[in-house]
């Protein structure tokens, strides 16, 4: 049977066209997603930034609430956002 007398041959014979004209487009979202995945992987697995991200707590809650240890009423997360505002802190004489 010809395939211009399948049904819906028009249809299929653009779908068919579109995904072999796309195929470096997939194949490079592809590549992209395995090394994004990579990278979070390597970052959920990093002890370094672990302990790095502990000391920005504890910081964060000596600035805000005066205290070292973790104790009732301090915060036990932060918004990775508020990493930006770090950068730009100053220290200054402590006022009691």
């Amino acid at each position: 049977m010809p395939f211009c007398t399948l049904p819906r041959s028009i249809s299929r014979l653009k779908l068919m066209r579109f995904a072999l004209s796309h195929v470096s487009t997939f194949t490079n979202l592809i590549e992209r997603s395995r090394i994004l995945r990579q990278a979070a992987e390597q970052a959920r697995g990093s002890q370094e930034l672990r302990d790095l991200l502990s000391v920005i707590l504890r910081v964060g809650n000596f600035i805000n609430h005066g205290v070292q240890e973790a104790r009732e009423g301090t915060v036990k997360s932060f918004a990775i956002e508020s990493l930006m505002s770090l950068a730009s802190f100053k220290t200054g004489a402590v006022s009691t």
